[in-house]
């Protein structure tokens, strides 16, 4: 309807319309603002897709589904609120949206579409809510800004590339709820160091954690061994890292991948742990992230990720969820 009209820069939707259909308003690149009204159910493949002047949308309570690619290559987009109706994140949906920075996933989302928010480089906040069971394929490929990730005991399934390429990602909460990591979920996670696999995992495709390097610790929770391939980690991994196994390590050394690693221990890894220990929250603290960047003196509001506390000459690390 208003296809490519790049002089466009304000539109109110009234309250008579029920729909915004496909490619709407794709390529009005002058578009900065737009008021999408209660009466709206769903909004359309490309409606608002390389609208690269668009800062900010909030998607009404009304809608149920964002289609594929609607607010895709919208560059200038910095803040999205995703209402507690939606049920479904289209594929691409704000896919190479470079500028924003934050997203929350509502209670009311099942289910993150394929490249969903892939390239976001901008992207260093994301709240997965306990709606969400699966997250797909390439969901958030190349968001480089990202350093750490919780996904909540809802999720079962993580497809294949859902976060390759997240080049800034130190660490990664992966709940015992999941079953199975799809091909290439953590590839090229260049700073990515420890790693604890969920205790119900059976299906862990090839190539989860290639071109990952610089993991150091790698924990298997389950009580057996699920087979793959030689290519789940690189070789200097198997060389350098160590595995912690809670079952026997004999059922280990016969099993792929498991078997190439060069240090296998039944030890309990001390290192991140499934559960922050418990601490007294009124002793005077200093708090950091991965990094070694001083980010609080308190625990109280701190978003969900890892951090190191450190209290009278002691440091420990401790999730927030």
């Amino acid at each position: 309807t208003f296809y490519d009209c790049s002089s466009l820069t304000s539109v109110t939707i009234p309250n008579s319309v029920t729909e915004i259909g496909g490619s709407a308003f794709c390529y009005c690149s002058s578009l900065t603002s737009v008021i999408i009204p209660e009466s709206v159910t769903s909004i359309g493949e490309r409606a608002f897709s390389d609208c690269s002047s668009l800062t900010s949308v909030t998607i009404p309570n009304s809608v149920t589904s964002i289609g594929d690619w609607a607010f895709s290559d919208c560059s200038s987009l910095t803040s999205v609120i995703i209402s507690e109706s939606v049920t479904d994140i289209g594929a691409f949906a704000f896919s190479n949206c470079s500028s924003l920075t934050s997203v929350i996933i509502p209670n009311s989302v099942t289910y993150i579409g394929w490249y969903a928010f892939s390239d976001c480089s901008s992207l260093t906040s994301v709240t997965i809510s306990e709606s969400v069971t699966h997250i797909g394929g390439y969901a958030f490929y190349g968001c480089i800004g990202l350093t750490s990730v919780t996904i909540p005991e809802s999720v079962t399934s993580i497809s294949w590339g859902a976060f390759s390429g997240c080049s800034g990602l130190t660490s990664v909460t992966i709940p015992n709820s999941v079953t199975e990591i799809g091909d290439n979920a953590f590839a090229d996670c260049l700073t990515l160091e420890s790693v604890i696999l969920p205790l119900k995992l059976e299906i862990l495709g090839s190539a989860v954690f290639a071109n990952s390097g610089n993991i150091k610790h790698v924990v298997f929770n389950g009580p057996s061994p699920v087979e793959s391939t030689y290519d789940v980690f690189d070789s200097n991994v198997y060389e350098a890292a160590t595995l912690y196994v809670r079952g026997s390590i004999s059922l280990f050394t016969t099993v792929s991948p498991w078997k190439y690693f060069y240090n296998i221990t039944d030890d309990k890894y001390t290192g991140i742990e499934d559960v922050a220990a418990d601490f007294d929250t009124d002793v005077p603290c200093e708090i950091y992230n991965l990094s070694g960047v001083k980010v609080a003196e308190n625990t109280d509001n701190l978003p969900a990720g890892i951090y190191i506390r450190t209290t009278n000459g002691k440091s420990e690390k401790f999730i927030v969820r």
